[in-house]
């Protein structure tokens, strides 16, 4: 699994509007999204800093981690701490894309009721069911390529979402532009954590 540093962004200077004598004009430097970017490894904790930085107090994001096969068994949630050490790359580790409340036991809880903050949202299967065509203009703040050729590309939403009616508004018109599946909604979703 990669990640791409879909985050910066290379300022572009603007060129003379009238080269002076036989001066060329500047040529500007590529963006990002001109430059073909190497991924670069990102520890789950810096990624989630990233996401979760405008994080309301009272709020938690949670993570998922469990070996083996993801499919058998149940998963818990887990307030995020050291996520290091809740996520060990050896495996299968997701975030929340929203924050929820604290509840008073320290335990996490994805139920919609503790609904806190939408932070990042996320298109899935870009590059297989999702043509990147269709990306174009857009800006992601992150994209991990979570098989060969098939990307989780999302951006982090500053302010989050507090109120659900306008999360599913942007879910809805996501779905509706058929930039991800129909069961890309929902204020609590799991996505893959890049180790």
């Amino acid at each position: 699994m990669s990640i791409l540093p879909q985050n910066i962004v290379i300022p572009r200077p603007s060129a003379p509007a009238d080269p002076v004598g036989d001066a060329e004009p500047v040529k500007p430097e590529p963006t990002v999204q001109e430059a073909k970017a190497d991924p670069i490894a990102v520890s789950n904790t810096a990624f989630l800093d990233v996401i979760f930085k405008a994080l309301p107090e009272d709020l938690v994001p949670l993570v998922r981690s469990k070996r083996g096969d993801p499919t058998e068994g149940g998963w818990f949630a887990l307030p995020m701490g050291d996520v290091d050490s809740q996520c060990p790359s050896d495996a299968n580790n997701y975030f929340n894309c929203s924050s929820f409340l604290a509840q008073e036991d320290g335990s996490g809880s994805a139920k919609i009721e503790h609904f806190g903050a939408y932070h990042a949202l996320v298109l899935d299967d870009v590059g297989t069911k999702v043509s990147r065509d269709r990306l174009e203009g857009f800006t992601p703040t992150w994209e991990i390529e979570t098989s060969p050729g098939n990307y989780q590309v999302g951006v982090v939403l500053d302010p989050p979402l507090r109120s659900p009616a306008e999360v599913t508004a942007l879910q809805q018109a996501v779905m509706a532009a058929e930039l991800c599946d129909k069961g890309a909604g929902g204020k609590s979703r799991w996505m893959r954590l890049p180790d």
